[in-house]
């Protein structure tokens, strides 16, 4: 869609900048018809220069939004991973209280619930890697479509 629109406006600045070439001299005679062409042509350049312009802020904005929503979901994976790194220090702990204390009763329960939070981790790890892929996936299809699409400027 973006290419056709700006194929539409170049051909629409093409048609101004021809109709000052051609139609100037004939509703101004005291213009020359070289002069004529060269306005038509002066037009064209600034035409094109303004259109590069607005096209290159859209890209620019466009391409802020994604720097900005990709700051977001960092901000979030670092958040998940530091609750991640609390959870690992406290099953450090606990371990390491399980291992200077003889057995008891409630060992079983302990280690049980050791294993349990280990498992929890591990799930979260794997989301995060599989997020973390997915995202990156993006960006390299992203930047695949980026890297295909046809340049318009002058």
């Amino acid at each position: 869609m973006a290419f056709v629109r700006h194929v539409a406006i170049a051909f629409s600045y093409a048609v101004l900048s021809a109709g000052v070439a051609l139609l100037l001299p004939r509703f101004l005679p005291e213009v020359d018809p070289h002069l004529a062409l060269v306005l038509g042509g002066v037009a064209f350049i600034a035409a094109a220069l303004l259109h590069e312009v607005f096209a290159r802020q859209e890209e620019s904005g466009r391409i802020a939004d994604e720097v900005h929503e990709i700051r977001q979901h960092q901000t979030m994976i670092m958040r998940e991973l530091a609750q991640a790194r609390d959870e690992v220090a406290r099953i450090h702990g606990a371990i390491a209280d399980l291992v200077g204390r003889r057995p008891s009763k409630d060992w079983e329960k302990d280690l049980d619930t050791v294993v349990a939070e280990v498992r929890v981790l591990q799930t979260l790890v794997e989301e995060m890697s599989a997020a973390s892929t997915r995202r990156e996936d993006r960006q390299q299809a992203g930047g695949q479509q980026m890297a295909g699409r046809p340049s318009l400027s002058v």
